[in-house]
Formats: structure tokens, C-alpha cells, sequence
């Protein structure tokens, strides 16, 4: 009687096959020459920089545009709550009880 360990699916013999086929293969190797390659062009790769002054005439113009629209909307508020504000509620207005002909 063997133990439950050592029994195996036939699952895990291809598996295990497989990985042994594998173990046989040559490695990979780079040409010799690729690590020269990279090198020299990330020596030719510079950063784009952008001019502080560039950065200032950004950052005001994203300034005036918060600006304005803080204005506009502050003013938007201001006129729908006014708005509500001139409804009418006195007594006299033109059609108090809904009594079209007396």
C-alpha cells in the first residue's frame, strides 16, 4: 500500500514532464553588443524641461480661470436666490381666490 503523498494524477506527470523538457532547452543569451545599445541611447534621451517662467504663466492663468469661475457662480447663487425672493405673496395680487367670473 502506497501513501497518499506519492500518488500522483496524470496531470502532474505531464506537468512534471514538461518541466524536465524544459530544464533541457539552452538558455537565452542577449547578443553582445544590446547592453552597449541601451546605454548609448539612454545617454541620447534628455528630459524636456519647461521654463520656470512657462510654469509662473501657468499657474496665473489657471489662477484667473478659479477666479472667474468662483465670480460666476457666487453670482449665479446671488440671482436664483433673489429670484425666489420677488414672488409675490400679498393679498392684493391679481388672482387671490381663483374666482374667475362673480
Amino acid at each position: 500500500m502506497q501513501p497518499q503523498n506519492d500518488m500522483k494524477t496524470d496531470g502532474q506527470f505531464e506537468l512534471e514532464d514538461a518541466l524536465e523538457q524544459l530544464k533541457k532547452l539552452p538558455r537565452a543569451t542577449p547578443p553582445p553588443d544590446l547592453l552597449g545599445r541601451i546605454e548609448s541611447r539612454l545617454g541620447k534621451v534628455e528630459a524636456k524641461v519647461i521654463p520656470m517662467k512657462q510654469w509662473r504663466m501657468i499657474a496665473a492663468a489657471a489662477c484667473v480661470l478659479v477666479a472667474l469661475n468662483v465670480t460666476a457662480l457666487s453670482n449665479y447663487l446671488n440671482s436664483a436666490s433673489q429670484q425666489t425672493a420677488q414672488y409675490d405673496t400679498s393679498s392684493d395680487a391679481l388672482i387671490s381666490d381663483f374666482q374667475l367670473y362673480e
